[in-house]
C-alpha cells in the first residue's frame, strides 16, 4: 500500500529540537483523482485517437505561434533573441533560442500537453506517448504553416489594397492641382 492508496496522510512539524507536533488530517489525498495505477493498456478506437491528435494540436499551435510571433510577447521575444545571439554558454544560447523558433517552442507545448492529457497514438504505453509526441508536434506545424501562408497573402492583400489607395489618392490630389490651374486660368 503506498500513500496515493491512502485516504489518510499524517503531518509532522518539527517545531525545535525538542518538540514536534504531529495530528492526523483527515482529507483525501488530491493527487489520488489523477488515478496514476490506472491500467492504460485499454485503448480508444483509432478515430477518436485522431480527433484528439488534431484538436489538441490546436492549442498547441496555438500558444507557440502567440509566444513566437505575435506583438504581445515582442519584448520578451526580442529580448531571448539578443541573448541567443550574446551569451557565451552554448546552452544559454540554446534556451532562449528555443522561445523564439517555433518548431523548436512547439515541443515543449506538445510535452506539456501530453503530460496534463495523458494523450498516447496508436499504443497504450511509452511508445504511444512518443509517438503522440511526434504527431502533435508535426500537425501542430502544419497548422502554424498554413495560418503563416494565410497570414502572408491577407497582409499582401492588404498591402495591395493600401498602394491601390495611394495611387487613388495622388491622382485625386493631381486632378484637384489641375482644377485649380485651371480656375487661376479662368
Amino acid at each position: 500500500m503506498s500513500i496515493f492508496d491512502s485516504h489518510f496522510f499524517i503531518l509532522s512539524i518539527f517545531v525545535s529540537n525538542y518538540y514536534s507536533i504531529s495530528f492526523v488530517a483527515k482529507a483525501p489525498i488530491a493527487i489520488n483523482t489523477w488515478n496514476l495505477t490506472k491500467n492504460t493498456n485499454t485503448m480508444v478506437s483509432f478515430s477518436e485517437q485522431l480527433f484528439w491528435l488534431f484538436t489538441l494540436s490546436i492549442p498547441i499551435a496555438c500558444i507557440t505561434w502567440t509566444i513566437t510571433h505575435e506583438e504581445i510577447f515582442s519584448e520578451p521575444r526580442e529580448y531571448c533573441i539578443r541573448k541567443s545571439k550574446e551569451c557565451k554558454s552554448i546552452l544559454k544560447r540554446k534556451f532562449f533560442y528555443l522561445f523564439t523558433c517555433e518548431y523548436c517552442f512547439s515541443h515543449y507545448i506538445a510535452l506539456f500537453f501530453i503530460i496534463i492529457t495523458k494523450y498516447h497514438l496508436l499504443l497504450a504505453d511509452w511508445r504511444g506517448i512518443i509517438i503522440a509526441f511526434f504527431g502533435l508536434v508535426w500537425i501542430a506545424n502544419v497548422y502554424m504553416s498554413v495560418f503563416g501562408f494565410l497570414r502572408v497573402g491577407m497582409k499582401r492583400t492588404k498591402m495591395d489594397a493600401d498602394i491601390e489607395q495611394i495611387k487613388l489618392q495622388e491622382k485625386i490630389n493631381d486632378c484637384n492641382e489641375l482644377l485649380k490651374k485651371n480656375a487661376l486660368i479662368l
